[in-house]
């Protein structure tokens, strides 16, 4: 009779003690709840899982694998254990550990999103490319619309090499892409793959006119179709933009990456033995009127030797050069970005 008693009493107190801890959790009491961390021995797998979420949310991820490795041991196996416990161990950038236990966890329940979506994730943090690749490959199967998936199978393509693959896969995705952010990168990285790896320039150029006209303001989408024109001969195309930026510098909505150093980056040229690198400056008035500024930039080093400067002031204009082949020269007519640009190629030519 005193055994059943006690045993019952047991059993109440463990009931009584689940309800406290679920009624906590509902209540967000993480605190009262992770005090009870020293009793999980005496707890149900729900209540251990609840003590250990309390750990992760203070943090304390060690203490919260321990406790989710003990309800595995003590048999208490279900798919949110081995997921929790993936989380901590993805916290600590234990990836690969994280990712076999999302592995867990679907093992238990196949094709749950969250899940596929952690594994692939630590895969893809823990240096595993091509494990990655595959769990994103079949989230895109199972799951069409999950612009994640999408994005990251075609990025992974790119970032591996597989260029041709990379461009293939990005223009057969990105018109379905829901979410306007990963139409916008995917955008952003098959204009590059066509400008410097698929050498289909006109291509490129037609996505960056795509991605300007839907976000006008953006300087970057406009300095590297200025780059990109220049290097097609497209003058005209270049003034354009050059114009284009003229307009936000003017109605101060340059970043202030650019203000800051008073100069933007907009032409990189290569010539015989150095790179030039063309800035205009956004505000003469505080560079000794300077409007562009050319740097010579040794390829293998990126050592800058030389530095010129195209100034007008007070009517007249000059070319100033310091640093390796000196010169001053007076220019009777003022140059555009193609003359000065031409004018720097000469430059550089004889040095």
């Amino acid at each position: 009779m005193r055994i059943l008693i006690l045993t019952f009493l047991a059993l109440l107190h463990t009931a009584a003690s689940a309800q406290s801890i679920q009624r906590l959790w509902n209540q967000k009491n993480y605190e009262a709840i992770y005090e009870q961390r020293d009793r999980i021995h005496r707890m149900s797998g729900p209540d251990m899982l609840r003590v250990a979420q309390a750990a992760q949310h203070f943090d304390e991820d060690s203490i919260a694998i321990y406790i989710l490795n003990t309800a595995i041991e003590k048999g208490y196996e279900d798919d949110q254990t081995y997921y929790v416990r993936g989380l901590s161990f993805a916290k600590q950038r234990h990836f690969i550990s994280a990712a076999e236990s999302f592995h867990q966890a679907l093992a238990l329940n196949q094709h749950r999103l969250p899940y596929m979506l952690a594994k692939a994730d630590a895969y893809y943090r823990g240096q595993k490319p091509d494990s990655a690749l595959a769990v994103f490959n079949r989230i895109h199967l199972l799951y069409p619309n999950k612009d994640v998936a999408t994005f990251m199978s075609c990025k992974i393509l790119e970032e591996q090499g597989y260029m041709q693959a990379a461009i293939e896969c990005f223009e057969g995705n990105i018109r379905d892409m829901v979410a306007k952010e990963y139409r916008v990168e995917a955008s952003e990285i098959l204009a590059s793959l066509y400008w410097h790896e698929g050498e289909d320039s006109a291509r490129a150029a037609a996505i960056y006119r795509e991605l300007i006209d839907n976000n006008p303001n953006k300087v970057n989408y406009r300095l590297n179709l200025l780059q990109l024109t220049a290097e097609m001969g497209e003058w005209d195309m270049v003034a354009q933009q050059q114009e284009a930026i003229h307009q936000l510098r003017d109605s101060d909505q340059l970043p202030s990456i650019y203000t800051r150093k008073n100069a933007l980056p907009i032409l990189s040229l290569m010539g015989v033995n150095f790179r030039i690198e063309i800035y205009e400056i956004i505000r003469p008035d505080l560079k000794d009127n300077a409007i562009y500024e050319a740097f010579l930039i040794t390829p293998l080093h990126a050592r800058p030797v030389g530095k010129w400067s195209y100034i007008v002031e007070n009517g007249e204009q000059k070319i100033v050069g310091e640093g390796r082949g000196a010169e001053e020269f007076t220019i009777e007519t003022e140059l555009n970005l193609m003359e000065f640009s031409i004018f720097m190629r000469s430059i550089e030519r004889k040095l």
